[in-house]
Protein backbone atom coordinates (compact mmCIF):
# COMPACT_ATOMS: atom_id res chain seq x y z
CA UNK A 1 0.00 0.00 0.00
CA UNK A 2 2.96 2.64 1.02
CA UNK A 3 5.03 4.10 -1.41
CA UNK A 4 8.36 2.96 -1.79
CA UNK A 5 11.06 6.06 -1.60
CA UNK A 6 11.37 6.84 -5.43
CA UNK A 7 7.68 6.69 -6.13
CA UNK A 8 7.20 8.87 -2.74
CA UNK A 9 9.65 11.31 -4.14
CA UNK A 10 8.14 11.45 -7.38
CA UNK A 11 4.56 11.67 -5.65
CA UNK A 12 5.70 15.08 -3.57
CA UNK A 13 7.55 16.69 -6.39
CA UNK A 14 4.35 16.43 -8.48
CA UNK A 15 2.50 17.62 -6.02
CA UNK A 16 4.70 21.01 -5.30
CA UNK A 17 4.85 21.37 -9.32
CA UNK A 18 3.06 24.47 -10.75
CA UNK A 19 0.99 22.22 -13.14
CA UNK A 20 -0.40 20.21 -10.73
CA UNK A 21 -1.72 22.92 -8.18
CA UNK A 22 -3.38 24.78 -10.91
CA UNK A 23 -5.15 21.74 -12.15
CA UNK A 24 -6.15 20.40 -8.76
CA UNK A 25 -7.18 24.28 -7.95
CA UNK A 26 -9.21 24.00 -11.25
CA UNK A 27 -10.85 21.48 -9.99
CA UNK A 28 -11.45 21.99 -6.45
CA UNK A 29 -14.36 20.64 -4.16
CA UNK A 30 -14.98 21.99 -0.29
CA UNK A 31 -13.85 19.80 2.25
CA UNK A 32 -17.50 19.71 4.24
CA UNK A 33 -15.84 19.57 7.78
CA UNK A 34 -16.97 22.81 9.22
CA UNK A 35 -20.14 25.43 9.71
CA UNK A 36 -20.38 28.73 8.88
CA UNK A 37 -23.04 30.84 11.38
CA UNK A 38 -24.99 33.50 11.19
CA UNK A 39 -22.37 34.26 7.79
CA UNK A 40 -19.98 35.46 9.93
CA UNK A 41 -17.82 32.52 11.95
CA UNK A 42 -16.83 28.62 10.78
CA UNK A 43 -17.60 26.57 13.37
CA UNK A 44 -15.89 23.04 13.17
CA UNK A 45 -18.48 19.40 13.29
CA UNK A 46 -17.41 17.67 15.98
CA UNK A 47 -14.89 14.75 14.92
CA UNK A 48 -12.63 13.18 17.71
CA UNK A 49 -10.30 10.53 18.10
CA UNK A 50 -6.51 10.12 18.56
CA UNK A 51 -3.53 10.35 16.37
CA UNK A 52 0.08 10.16 16.57
CA UNK A 53 1.96 13.14 15.08
CA UNK A 54 5.01 14.90 15.40
CA UNK A 55 4.52 17.80 18.06
CA UNK A 56 2.67 20.84 17.23
CA UNK A 57 4.36 24.15 16.39
CA UNK A 58 4.43 25.72 19.69
CA UNK A 59 6.00 22.54 21.44
CA UNK A 60 8.37 21.75 18.76
CA UNK A 61 11.45 22.93 19.55
CA UNK A 62 12.87 20.64 16.83
CA UNK A 63 11.50 22.42 13.74
CA UNK A 64 11.02 26.20 15.34
CA UNK A 65 12.28 28.02 11.84
CA UNK A 66 11.00 25.64 9.76
CA UNK A 67 7.33 26.16 10.91
CA UNK A 68 8.20 29.46 10.80
CA UNK A 69 8.24 29.52 7.37
CA UNK A 70 5.29 28.12 6.82
CA UNK A 71 3.44 30.48 8.60
CA UNK A 72 5.39 33.40 7.23
CA UNK A 73 3.58 31.14 3.75
CA UNK A 74 0.29 31.36 5.74
CA UNK A 75 0.25 35.35 5.90
CA UNK A 76 1.02 35.42 2.22
CA UNK A 77 -2.45 32.95 1.52
CA UNK A 78 -4.50 34.63 3.86
CA UNK A 79 -3.73 37.91 2.40
CA UNK A 80 -5.29 36.68 -0.75
CA UNK A 81 -8.18 34.39 0.90
CA UNK A 82 -11.92 35.09 1.37
CA UNK A 83 -11.96 33.93 4.90
CA UNK A 84 -15.96 33.30 4.46
CA UNK A 85 -14.45 30.72 2.22
CA UNK A 86 -11.33 29.89 3.47
CA UNK A 87 -10.57 28.66 7.24
CA UNK A 88 -7.41 28.65 8.20
CA UNK A 89 -5.57 26.24 10.67
CA UNK A 90 -4.23 28.13 14.02
CA UNK A 91 -0.43 27.85 14.41
CA UNK A 92 -1.14 26.17 17.54
CA UNK A 93 -2.56 23.22 15.23
CA UNK A 94 0.06 22.55 12.69
CA UNK A 95 1.76 19.66 13.12
CA UNK A 96 2.61 16.42 10.91
CA UNK A 97 0.61 13.01 11.95
CA UNK A 98 3.08 9.91 12.09
CA UNK A 99 0.28 7.13 11.81
CA UNK A 100 -3.25 7.80 12.27
CA UNK A 101 -5.52 5.92 15.05
CA UNK A 102 -8.34 5.70 15.87
CA UNK A 103 -11.41 8.26 15.33
CA UNK A 104 -14.64 9.11 14.08
CA UNK A 105 -17.42 6.84 14.35
CA UNK A 106 -15.82 3.32 15.69
CA UNK A 107 -14.24 5.43 18.73
CA UNK A 108 -17.19 7.25 19.83
CA UNK A 109 -18.88 4.51 19.97
CA UNK A 110 -16.38 2.09 21.57
CA UNK A 111 -13.81 3.76 23.26
CA UNK A 112 -14.61 7.26 23.95
CA UNK A 113 -15.19 7.61 27.99
CA UNK A 114 -15.17 3.78 27.90
CA UNK A 115 -11.74 2.47 27.22
CA UNK A 116 -9.57 5.32 26.38
CA UNK A 117 -6.93 4.60 29.65
CA UNK A 118 -7.24 1.10 28.40
CA UNK A 119 -6.35 2.39 24.78
CA UNK A 120 -3.44 4.83 25.84
CA UNK A 121 -2.00 1.90 28.37
CA UNK A 122 -1.68 -0.40 25.56
CA UNK A 123 -0.17 2.20 23.00
CA UNK A 124 2.46 3.05 25.55
CA UNK A 125 3.09 -0.66 26.15
CA UNK A 126 3.80 -1.18 22.16
CA UNK A 127 6.23 1.96 22.67
CA UNK A 128 8.25 0.08 25.21
CA UNK A 129 8.72 -2.63 23.00
CA UNK A 130 10.18 -0.76 20.06
CA UNK A 131 13.94 -0.47 19.04
CA UNK A 132 15.59 2.83 19.50
CA UNK A 133 15.60 5.19 16.48
CA UNK A 134 17.59 8.01 15.46
CA UNK A 135 16.12 11.38 14.96
CA UNK A 136 14.76 11.57 11.32
CA UNK A 137 15.48 14.02 8.48
CA UNK A 138 12.60 15.60 6.20
CA UNK A 139 12.22 18.44 4.27
CA UNK A 140 9.74 20.58 3.43
CA UNK A 141 9.08 20.64 -0.31
CA UNK A 142 6.55 23.46 -1.04
CA UNK A 143 2.83 23.50 -0.71
CA UNK A 144 0.40 21.94 -2.59
CA UNK A 145 -3.65 22.42 -3.17
CA UNK A 146 -5.54 18.89 -2.97
CA UNK A 147 -8.84 18.81 -5.06
CA UNK A 148 -10.68 17.85 -2.02
CA UNK A 149 -10.42 21.06 0.10
CA UNK A 150 -7.16 21.16 1.83
CA UNK A 151 -4.02 23.72 1.61
CA UNK A 152 -0.80 22.24 2.71
CA UNK A 153 2.56 21.89 3.02
CA UNK A 154 3.90 18.73 2.11
CA UNK A 155 7.54 17.21 3.77
CA UNK A 156 9.87 14.74 2.09
CA UNK A 157 12.17 12.32 3.46
CA UNK A 158 15.95 13.59 3.00
CA UNK A 159 17.16 10.19 2.14
CA UNK A 160 15.92 6.60 1.32
CA UNK A 161 17.19 5.23 4.68
CA UNK A 162 15.06 7.68 6.88
CA UNK A 163 12.32 6.92 4.99
CA UNK A 164 12.76 3.55 5.62
CA UNK A 165 13.07 4.02 9.27
CA UNK A 166 9.76 5.54 9.37
CA UNK A 167 7.63 3.53 7.14
CA UNK A 168 9.13 0.56 9.43
CA UNK A 169 8.05 2.77 12.43
CA UNK A 170 4.79 2.92 10.79
CA UNK A 171 4.30 -0.78 9.78
CA UNK A 172 4.90 -1.54 13.38
CA UNK A 173 1.96 0.22 14.74
CA UNK A 174 -0.72 -1.11 12.14
CA UNK A 175 0.73 -4.49 12.64
CA UNK A 176 0.28 -4.70 16.46
CA UNK A 177 -2.11 -7.16 17.75
CA UNK A 178 -3.27 -4.94 20.88
CA UNK A 179 -3.89 -2.24 18.90
CA UNK A 180 -5.72 -3.66 16.31
CA UNK A 181 -8.18 -4.60 19.03
CA UNK A 182 -9.00 -1.08 19.72
CA UNK A 183 -9.72 -0.49 15.84
CA UNK A 184 -6.48 0.97 14.65
CA UNK A 185 -5.50 0.11 10.90
CA UNK A 186 -3.99 1.19 8.54
CA UNK A 187 -6.88 3.56 6.11
CA UNK A 188 -4.67 5.22 3.91
CA UNK A 189 -0.76 5.34 2.69
CA UNK A 190 1.58 8.12 3.93
CA UNK A 191 1.80 11.10 2.64
CA UNK A 192 3.72 13.73 5.14
CA UNK A 193 1.78 17.16 5.11
CA UNK A 194 1.00 20.40 7.50
CA UNK A 195 -2.31 21.46 7.05
CA UNK A 196 -2.56 24.81 6.50
CA UNK A 197 -6.21 26.19 5.13
CA UNK A 198 -9.31 24.34 4.49
CA UNK A 199 -11.98 25.44 1.96
CA UNK A 200 -15.45 25.34 2.58
CA UNK A 201 -16.99 27.04 -0.03
CA UNK A 202 -16.67 26.74 -4.24
CA UNK A 203 -14.31 29.35 -5.58
CA UNK A 204 -15.13 32.07 -7.93
CA UNK A 205 -13.19 31.83 -11.21
CA UNK A 206 -10.86 34.94 -10.84
CA UNK A 207 -10.00 33.22 -6.93
CA UNK A 208 -9.25 30.32 -7.98
CA UNK A 209 -6.41 31.92 -10.28
CA UNK A 210 -5.54 34.02 -7.63
CA UNK A 211 -5.25 30.72 -5.35
CA UNK A 212 -3.05 29.11 -7.95
CA UNK A 213 -0.50 32.13 -8.65
CA UNK A 214 -0.25 32.73 -4.95
CA UNK A 215 0.68 29.00 -4.36
CA UNK A 216 3.16 28.72 -6.98
CA UNK A 217 4.70 32.11 -6.03
CA UNK A 218 5.38 31.26 -2.57
CA UNK A 219 6.90 28.04 -3.68
CA UNK A 220 9.81 29.68 -5.71
CA UNK A 221 10.10 32.50 -3.05
CA UNK A 222 10.09 30.56 0.24
CA UNK A 223 10.37 26.88 -0.65
CA UNK A 224 12.87 27.11 -3.39
CA UNK A 225 15.47 25.61 -0.48
CA UNK A 226 13.34 23.25 1.37
CA UNK A 227 13.93 23.89 5.17
CA UNK A 228 14.67 20.92 7.15
CA UNK A 229 12.03 19.13 9.02
CA UNK A 230 12.94 16.61 11.53
CA UNK A 231 10.62 13.87 13.20
CA UNK A 232 12.46 13.98 17.10
CA UNK A 233 9.28 12.80 18.44
CA UNK A 234 5.85 11.57 18.14
CA UNK A 235 2.72 11.97 20.15
CA UNK A 236 -0.65 10.36 21.06
CA UNK A 237 -3.05 13.79 21.47
CA UNK A 238 -6.15 14.03 21.17
CA UNK A 239 -8.63 16.03 18.67
CA UNK A 240 -12.76 17.05 19.22
CA UNK A 241 -11.98 18.61 15.47
CA UNK A 242 -9.36 19.85 13.00
CA UNK A 243 -8.42 22.68 15.02
CA UNK A 244 -6.86 21.53 17.95
CA UNK A 245 -4.81 18.55 19.30
CA UNK A 246 -4.15 18.33 23.14
CA UNK A 247 -2.16 15.56 25.21
CA UNK A 248 -1.66 15.22 29.24
CA UNK A 249 2.16 15.16 30.34
CA UNK A 250 1.28 11.27 31.41
CA UNK A 251 0.20 10.20 27.77
CA UNK A 252 2.76 8.15 25.83
CA UNK A 253 5.00 9.31 23.44
CA UNK A 254 8.04 8.01 21.53
CA UNK A 255 11.50 9.70 21.11
CA UNK A 256 13.73 9.07 18.12
CA UNK A 257 16.86 9.79 20.09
Amino acid sequence: MEKDYYGYIKNINELVDEKNIRQAVDSLKTLGKFQLYGNKSWKPYEYSGYTLITPTFYDDIENMDSYRTIINAKKILRCISNPLKIIEAPDSALHMTAARLVSGDYFKENIQDKKENEFLDAVRQFFLKQPALKKLKFEIKGITVFSTGVIAAMISPSCEKDYGYLQDFRDSVYNEKSLKNYGVERKREFQGHVTMFYIERELSAGEKKELGDAVASVNKKIFANPPAFYIKRTEVRRFDNFLGFYRRDNWPLFEFI
